[in-house]
């Protein structure tokens, strides 16, 4: 068997350095965008540093490929290349699609939102978004990338992933948020804070009992090679959804779970909305859960008399709930009895995956008082068609994005545009609504990205 190190070498090589070079291109085109952030420069660099550290590498390769003959040896090399095409191929496929989004295609002020938010738990932590399907966290180890090269920086980088046919629509974009906490749910180690919370006493207990539960299923047919681990990895999926909803609704408030209940009650099937999937919780279950955190954090009222339309559904629905109640299973479908049965655990979990959200945000988005001050004054210019205002000389009156984005779903969702075409001399149709509800998003986003202009005055 021949192997000829040097022809993979080049195989390699030229595969990997056309996408390379194309994408540094790119960033040399697009590099003073006003959107192209520290952390896609950061980005950028790292790329860099591996490709000359991959050449480095094959430089190496191919002159101990020269001293020896042995078949093993030159295989071991063989896999060592494969094993850093891989590394460059993961790099340069973010690289292409973070600098191929371009400004009109990127929620630029919600990325720099998030990226103040995600700053508060760490000043090093940073965001970076590509345009994908459907929203997104991408899982991808950056940790292994940087062991080409040793850089510890890439690692405080989270890869987000939004439709890019919703790029500008601030009801959607708010979802990113949740996004956000995948990336704080890994960096922060969330699952061992859970754990913690519990005490390892407890949690030993769950483990015995889980055990038991996957040794009597692994007797049925259709689950003989069920283990505990599997049974541990559906509810940590679904805690860590729960999280993220929580840790989205710390952060942004009531605007969140309006979003999210837009968002997928789109769906054709009432059943869809109560099943739990392996990977996720039912979207009801997460409601009952978002709402129960509202109420404990006294948005009750708030929801009550500015959302009436919402909490009577949310009321009719059974989704109203307390942080600490028990939701019985028969609101849910569950595709089979082993996740029936983690759900127990799921439901065990919930009071310390919130006393990890308190104890970690501090409910930054859950500002009440604020929330009421700000209100009055963002339906006003709302009314008048104009953005609430920003300014660096009134700095103590400026109104935080959050509280534009509360106040902005609650004006949509309670018929705003109605009211402002009835006072208007226009005809109350869906083109007339449309534009009307265009010309509010976009107020919207013209009075966030000035609030992150003027913020950076100070």
């Amino acid at each position: 068997m021949n192997i000829d190190i040097n022809k993979n070498i080049e195989n390699v090589t030229d595969d990997i350095a056309f996408h390379i070079y194309n994408a540094i291109e790119l960033y040399d085109k697009r590099k003073t965008d006003k959107y192209v952030s520290k952390e896609i420069n950061l980005f950028y660099k790292f790329t860099e540093e591996c490709w000359q550290s991959y050449l480095d590498q094959l430089r190496h390769i191919k002159e101990e490929s020269q001293k020896t003959n042995d078949k093993l040896l030159l295989k071991s090399f063989l896999r060592r290349l494969d094993s850093i095409k891989e590394v460059l191929f993961h790099i340069n496929y973010f690289l292409k699609d973070i600098l191929d989004t371009s400004i009109k295609d990127s929620p630029s002020p919600f990325l720099i939102i998030l990226n103040e938010v995600v700053k508060r738990y760490n000043p090093n932590y940073g965001l970076i978004a590509i345009r994908f399907a459907k929203y997104n966290y991408y899982h991808i180890p950056l940790f292994k990338l940087s062991e080409v090269i040793k850089n510890n920086k890439i690692d405080d980088i989270g890869v987000i992933a939004y439709p890019f046919t919703e790029n500008q629509t601030i009801f959607n974009n708010i979802l990113l948020a949740h996004e956000l906490g995948h990336f704080i749910f890994a960096k922060k180690n969330i699952k061992q804070v859970i754990y913690n919370n519990i005490g390892s006493e407890q949690f030993d207990k769950y483990e015995k009992d889980i055990s038991e539960i996957a040794k009597t299923l692994s007797d049925k047919p259709l689950f003989t090679s069920l283990t505990a681990p599997q049974i541990w990895k559906y509810i940590w999926s679904w805690c860590e959804e729960i999280f993220c909803d929580m840790f989205a609704l710390a952060n942004y408030g009531l605007s969140y779970l309006l979003a999210f209940i837009k968002f997928h009650y789109i769906t054709p099937s009432p059943l869809l909305m109560d099943k739990f999937t392996e990977i996720y919780p039912s979207k009801n279950y997460r409601i009952r859960r978002m709402t129960g955190l509202l109420v404990a954090n006294g948005w009750e009222d708030i929801i009550k008399i500015k959302c009436k339309d919402i909490y009577e559904w949310l009321e009719n629905n059974n989704l109203l709930s307390n942080i600490k109640d028990e939701i019985e299973k028969k609101y849910h479908h569950f595709e089979n009895s082993i996740l029936l049965s983690a759900y127990d655990f799921l439901e065990k979990m919930i009071p310390n995956i919130y006393k990890t959200i308190l104890d970690l945000t501090s409910f930054h988005g859950f500002k009440v008082d604020t929330f009421l001050k700000d209100h009055d004054v963002i339906f006003k210019y709302l009314h008048e068609l104009l953005p609430p205002p920003q300014s660096p000389r009134t700095k103590k009156n400026n109104i935080h994005p959050i509280s534009i984005l509360n106040s902005a779903f609650i004006f949509l969702l309670n018929n705003g545009v109605d009211i402002l075409l009835s006072n208007s001399d226009r005809t109350i149709n869906l083109e007339n609504k449309y534009l009307f509800y265009k010309r509010i998003n976009g107020l919207v986003l013209k009075s966030i990205e000035d609030h992150l202009i003027v913020e950076r005055w100070r």
